[in-house]
């Protein structure tokens, strides 16, 4: 796949970026860090650069601090390109993430490895200080830093960004090691990502104009009706109506998938693209379309990159989140 050819790099790339020498402290300990990451010290390089976790500005620290919790959540850039990639839309749409590698390692919400990867990816997504309560767009992005660094931070996005949304859907779909929704090894087993109620959309999406008759009229896999006194069992851990809708495990969804579309068309870009990928993000533009007719007027929930901002704006609205998890991923996980 032509799209990861760049991406071979891994530590040793970072350590060339520095082959005039430290200037200051930070830098002496990213190279002390890089050393560490070289010998798969992953702790040590955490431990030397967690004092500069609030210098975003300093790209170099963050893209370093970054390699080190991916690290430590057992990322590796090279095996993600030779062992995972392949996998990738087989099946599709999103399928083919669950039988990463590391995916079948998720077997809790604050699993230690997916915790590691989300924060190599917040770490990532303000690097170049782009302000904590925006959208860490990929025009901020460039704005903040050279057309190089952008290229870079993106590049590397894109991968645990996938590794991670792996996790993600593996956990919470209930994967079956082929990369099938509701077919895994969760008991009680959970057919539907989430436990749905049956709620309305502001404009029917293919003929269909409440999540109950577009699971059942569409292609939602296991997920197949909402139908009787209980619905559809859902992954006990994002909750229900009743216990209430975990938001922040939902917005984690959320913001790993927006983030995924909103990164791939600038490596796209600059690097020829394999038809898998063309197809998963062809098939995501039609969901987000179909996803943006439903939401309620003026929902930003299509667009949101921002985790706090996510949770801040749909703590009260798990209407949005159901819909969006509908249409995103019981359609493009089945």
């Amino acid at each position: 796949m032509k799209i990861f050819s760049m991406h071979r790099f891994g530590i040793f790339i970072l350590i060339l970026l520095l082959s005039c020498g430290p200037e200051n402290p930070a830098e002496d300990d990213v190279y002390r860090a890089m050393n560490d990451l070289t010998n798969k010290d992953c702790q040590s390089a955490i431990d030397t650069l967690s004092q500069y976790s609030s210098e975003r500005t300093n790209i170099l620290v963050m893209e370093t601090l970054a390699a080190g919790y991916a690290c430590r959540g057992d990322y590796n850039t090279p095996d993600f390109v030779s062992i995972d990639a392949p996998n990738i839309g087989d099946p599709l749409v999103l399928g083919g993430f669950t039988r990463f590698t590391n995916a079948s390692s998720m077997d809790a919400p604050d699993n230690d490895g997916y915790t590691d990867m989300y924060t190599a990816i917040q770490t990532l997504l303000f690097a170049g200080g782009i302000p904590l309560n925006k959208d860490p767009t990929v025009g901020r992005r460039e704005s903040a830093m050279s057309s190089s660094q952008a290229a870079k931070i993106n590049s590397f996005l894109a991968y645990i960004l996938m590794d991670a949304m792996g996790r993600y859907l593996y956990y919470y779909g209930n994967s079956s090691s082929i990369g099938v929704k509701g077919s895994g090894t969760q008991v009680p087993p959970n057919p539907c990502i989430v436990n749905y109620t049956n709620i309305k959309f502001r404009n029917s999406v293919e003929g269909y104009d409440d999540i109950k008759k577009y699971l059942k009229g569409v292609k939602p896999g296991s997920c197949k009706d909402i139908a009787g006194s209980g619905g559809m069992f859902g992954h006990p851990q994002l909750g229900d109506d009743t216990v209430g809708f975990n938001t922040e495990r939902m917005c984690q969804g959320v913001v790993i998938l927006n983030n995924f579309y909103e990164v791939i068309p600038s490596i796209l870009a600059t690097i020829p693209g394999s038809p898998p990928i063309n197809d998963i993000m062809t098939a995501i533009e039609t969901a987000m379309q179909n996803l943006e007719d439903a939401l309620p007027l003026g929902s930003s929930l299509n667009n949101i990159l921002n985790l706090d901002n996510c949770y801040q704006e749909y703590e009260n609205d798990s209407d949005s989140l159901q819909i969006y998890f509908t249409l995103i991923y019981e359609t493009l996980f089945l």
